[in-house]
């Protein structure tokens, strides 16, 4: 049986406060993704420097050019401020 629409605004709606999401950012990824034709570097760059200036994302772990961010949903659901 298929979910009409509606049922399913819970499911995708608001995360919440204790919600816990990690992005990582590496040079290896980066190559990857130029490597396969995902994304050129510079727009890889441009993504990681998104990530640190977000009031959103906070970075959990740094080494190297390595960055593991994460997400803060109070940030997030109280609007980053």
């Amino acid at each position: 049986m298929v979910a009409a629409p509606q049922e399913l605004v819970g499911e995708v709606a608001e995360p919440a406060l204790d919600l816990v999401e990690y992005a990582l950012w590496s040079p290896v990824s980066s190559k990857y993704g130029a490597a396969y034709g995902v994304q050129a570097p510079q727009k890889f760059v441009k993504l990681r420097n998104a990530f640190a200036a977000s009031p959103y994302w906070q970075i959990a772990f740094q080494q190297d050019e390595t960055v593991i961010f994460r997400l803060d949903g109070a940030g997030y659901i109280g609007g980053g401020g």
